[in-house]
């Protein structure tokens, strides 16, 4: 059986991707060669699984989950009598039930029903209606704006495989060297690690900004549509996703007081695609929304913003987590 912590090792060792490990020796340094057998997996698969087990390794001690399926906006409301952040909470009545309330810990006595507040929400994400027909346009517009970004990420591939053809030209030069007597065979060795290292660094480099480049398009669309769903992902995710689902449309904290919520900023994607439905005609019996946040006019210059670019970016990440149940 192996332990937990000989596991990560197992996973770094570079056999899997037909390396084979000599040990330094005498005057001879160490270094990783290929070696005669075929790859088990590949190098973009294996360095992802270094990346991902590198950044576990910088995180702290484990948290203490406080997520709870009855609070999915505890942290994203404000009191609106002191405007400190509203935590949640369960009592007990009389007959032993549990009642669910947002409250103030500020000392204010700012108490809401949960069912109250988190159907209100449900509602709000329902005003945000986005025009599929406007919604085509704006993705092919993003998309040839994407690819006009590209060309810098083009430009950076091509600078790249010139470095990778420099390295190359380098240890063929290093080996001639090695040949001709002109260096030894641990100096030629001691400099061959060190230009695959960059070879293989820069390669690695390649393959994520390829990926880049095909990638652009999908996001897109996926994000569009999850801006024509808005309610029905958040309905139908856990309460993770749906606190994931606030923190991307709305940055800024919202409130929510005699029944209608109230919120100063709105994410860029989500204002400029979505309208405000509350002037569409709407039964008279329900209760209003306010909603400040989306513009009526939207420079055009807006739209291109690098801001709006990651707004979109981060709201297609999103959509990816709630599809794929991560």
């Amino acid at each position: 059986m192996v332990s937990r912590n000989t596991f990560p090792a197992i996973l770094a060792n570079k056999v899997y991707i037909a390396k084979i490990f000599v040990p330094a020796f005498k005057d001879e340094v160490a270094v990783w060669v290929d070696g005669k057998h075929l790859p088990i997996i590949d190098n973009e698969l294996f360095y992802k699984v270094q990346t991902l087990l590198n950044n576990k390794r910088k995180k702290g001690p484990a948290k203490i989950s406080t997520l709870r399926a009855e609070f999915p906006l505890r942290g994203f409301l404000s009191c609106p009598q002191c405007n400190r952040s509203l935590t949640g909470s369960a009592s007990k009545g009389r007959s032993g039930k549990r009642f669910f309330y947002y409250h103030c810990l500020s000392g204010c006595k700012e108490r809401q029903k949960v069912d109250e507040v988190n159907n209100a929400f449900v509602d709000l994400l329902k005003t945000l209606k986005a025009n599929p027909q406007s919604m085509r346009l704006y993705a092919e517009v993003l998309k040839d704006k994407l690819q006009n970004n590209n060309k810098e990420t083009k430009a950076n591939r091509e600078k790249t495989n010139k470095d990778i053809e420099k390295q190359t030209q380098r240890l063929k030069n290093a080996k001639l060297l090695m040949l001709d007597g002109e260096i030894s065979v641990v100096e030629y060795r001691e400099m061959k690690v060190e230009i695959e290292l960059k070879i293989e660094t820069l390669t690695h480099c390649l393959l994520e900004s390829e990926k880049g480049l095909t990638q652009s398009a999908p996001k897109i669309n996926t994000c569009l549509e999850l801006l024509l769903n808005l309610d029905k992902y958040y309905v139908n995710s856990e309460v993770a996703v749906k606190q994931k689902i606030i923190g991307s449309i709305f940055p800024e904290r919202l409130t929510f007081e005699n029944k209608i919520y109230r919120t100063a900023k709105i994410n860029s994607v989500v204002a400029l695609i979505c309208r405000n439905d509350k002037a569409s005609g709407g039964s008279k019996k329900k209760k209003r929304i306010v909603f400040d946040a989306l513009p009526s006019e939207v420079e055009s210059t807006e739209f291109f913003s690098n801001s709006f670019l990651m707004d979109l970016q981060n709201l297609s990440t999103l959509n990816n987590l709630i599809i794929n149940g991560k």
